[in-house]
Parts: structure tokens; C-alpha cells; sequence
């Protein structure tokens, strides 16, 4: 038996025809059970189009999912990101732009790769019954440098990649994690981790 909670809808929530969404939360579920635990991932970096997903993962609406939130999570960071639209933005450039000068790097180029990872997933067993307890996910970033070749780099131009990166991270990253774990937005890419926390579960 597979028992759903429902709840009222939050203000800015649409409101769900509820077998549809149980018949969706199943696809999630069998899906998950059917798919190797490794193949359980996306990516929509343009310099990488070989790579955007694991072929095991298949045409399947959980893996619609997963490129969605993958572009809304690179959306959101642009704005974030964008002085013109965010305070948060205004201050990254301001920042940067003083560290490069102190560094006396004329040019800016910097880059990073962003992700949303597994955070925290507890499961509650009791008898013959187990559902999904406290779960979690979080938004890490790595500057792009380390995956280029770092021979003949200017230690300036690293310096200031750091510096953007520990911007980032100071400044952007509590506001995507905030809108990953608790936005209408994302709410599909919840549903879909709490599905595969259940399958893992239940496959060990």
C-alpha cells in the first residue's frame, strides 16, 4: 500500500488534482526502483552536450523533472546575479570589481559550475511501513578553473575566481537553498527526491 498526507494549498500554490499527483508519485517511485542508483542525475552545462544525462535515465517525466530544475536553478542564479534586478547582485560586482583592482587583473572572467546535491534524507521505519522523515537538498558550486587545464594560469586571475566563488557562496547560496527546499518552483524536484530516498531505501 502506498498511503499519501495531502494538505491545503499554500497561497502561491496551484491546487493539485490528487490522483494525478499520487499516479505521478508513483511513476517517480518505480522509476527510481528501475533505475541504477549512479544513473540518478542531469546536467545542462553547454560545454559538456555529451554529457547531459546518463542513458539509463531514459524519456521519462522524472527526468523532465530534473532538466527543469537544473535550468530553473541556472534562471535563478542569472538574476540573482544580475546588479540590474538584485541588491545581492549590486554587491557581488561591487566587491569584485574593488578585489580586481587590488589585484590589478583588468579583465573579469569568471565561472562556475553550480549543482543541486542530496542534503539530508531520513527514513522512519516502524513494523511494516517507512516513509520519508526530515529530507533535504543543497546547492554546491566549484569555480571552473578546476576542471580546465591549469598549466600557464595567472595566479591573479585564480585569486579572483576564489574570491567570486566565496562571493557566491556568501551571498547567493543561502537564497538558492532557501528556494530549492521550500519554493512552489521546485516543488516537482522535492517530490522526485523524496521518491528516490523511498526506492534506496527500499532496494537496501
Amino acid at each position: 500500500r502506498f498511503l499519501v498526507e495531502a494538505r491545503y494549498a499554500s497561497q502561491f500554490e496551484g491546487i493539485l488534482d490528487i490522483n494525478k499527483a499520487v499516479r505521478k508519485t508513483l511513476e517517480y517511485f518505480f522509476t527510481c526502483l528501475a533505475v541504477p542508483d549512479d544513473s540518478c542525475w542531469v546536467n545542462l552545462n553547454p560545454d559538456e552536450p555529451s554529457d547531459v544525462l546518463d542513458g539509463r535515465l531514459g524519456d521519462s517525466d522524472m527526468t523532465r523533472v530534473l532538466l527543469k530544475a537544473d535550468l530553473r536553478l541556472k534562471e535563478d542564479v542569472s538574476q540573482l546575479i544580475n546588479p540590474a534586478f538584485s541588491k545581492e547582485g549590486k554587491e557581488f560586482w561591487r566587491r569584485l570589481y574593488q578585489k580586481a583592482g587590488e589585484l590589478n587583473v583588468k579583465g573579469i572572467h569568471s565561472l562556475t559550475k553550480l549543482w543541486i546535491l542530496p542534503d539530508k534524507a531520513e527514513v522512519r521505519h516502524a513494523e511494516d511501513m517507512f516513509s520519508v522523515g526530515e529530507s533535504s537538498l543543497k546547492v554546491e558550486l566549484a569555480p571552473a578553473y578546476i576542471y580546465q587545464d591549469s598549466i600557464g594560469r595567472d595566479r591573479k586571475q585564480e585569486e579572483l575566481e576564489d574570491y567570486a566563488a566565496s562571493l557566491i557562496s556568501e551571498l547567493m547560496l543561502p537564497i538558492l537553498n532557501k528556494r530549492i527546499n521550500e519554493d512552489y518552483a521546485y516543488a516537482d524536484l522535492r517530490e522526485v527526491y523524496n521518491a528516490l530516498i523511498l526506492a534506496r531505501w527500499y532496494k537496501q
